[in-house]
This record gives C-alpha cells, sequence and structure tokens, in this order.
C-alpha cells in the first residue's frame, strides 16, 4: 500500500496503459476505493488537477521532473 503514491503516477513515465500488468491495474483500483484513501486523493483539494489538457499535465509533469532532480544534485 505504501507504493500506492508512486505506482499511481504510472501515466507521467511515459506507460500508455497498464493493459500488460492487469495486477497492477486491478491492484490500483482496490486500494483507491479505499474510504481513507478517497479522502487523501482531496488533498490538497478536490480536482486540484483535473480536467487538465494533456499538454497541461505534461508541463506539470516537467515542473514536478525538473524539482525531483534539482532534489538529487550533489550539494
Amino acid at each position: 500500500m505504501n507504493a500506492f503514491g508512486w505506482v499511481r503516477g504510472w501515466k507521467w513515465c511515459g506507460i500508455e496503459n497498464l493493459d500488460f500488468c492487469p495486477n497492477v491495474a486491478a491492484w490500483l483500483d482496490r486500494i483507491a476505493a479505499r474510504p481513507a484513501v478517497e479522502i487523501g486523493l482531496t488533498v490538497p483539494s478536490a480536482g486540484h488537477r483535473a480536467n487538465l489538457s494533456k499538454e497541461e499535465e505534461e508541463k506539470v509533469a516537467e515542473e514536478a521532473r525538473k524539482w525531483i532532480l534539482a532534489g538529487n544534485q550533489p550539494k
């Protein structure tokens, strides 16, 4: 369950679908259906990034990648 947040971001990795790993897709669905997870996914707010276009999603993903990679640079 602790990997849910990371695995849930599979679209940001350039993977088009999860057809090649149906058990992972089913696991994601089961975890996402848990009441506490449903509530947690509304933080910071419901629809925070809902309804983004593909281009907007890619821009957000690129900004996140830059931020993550910057934190991995040696000091």
